[in-house]
């Protein structure tokens, strides 16, 4: 699969519960990362979304 395929089929935004599920952790963790400011979401009206972009800095910083 090329890469600008799979580009396609990456959703634009996480919810907290994917990202959890995707990272093997609690959603509580991903709270935590996002009110200490580690990690980036971005608020739609009473919704938490953690964009691609952010999610890809994130690992990239994190994992290794």
């Amino acid at each position: 699969m090329r890469s600008e395929d799979k580009a396609l089929k990456e959703p634009p935004f996480y919810t907290v519960h994917q990202l959890a599920h995707r990272w093997q952790c609690s959603e509580k963790k991903i709270y935590r990362l996002i009110e200490s400011e580690v990690l980036v979401a971005h608020r739609f009206g009473s919704q938490l979304r953690i964009s691609a972009a952010d999610r890809t800095a994130y690992e990239r910083i994190n994992r290794g």
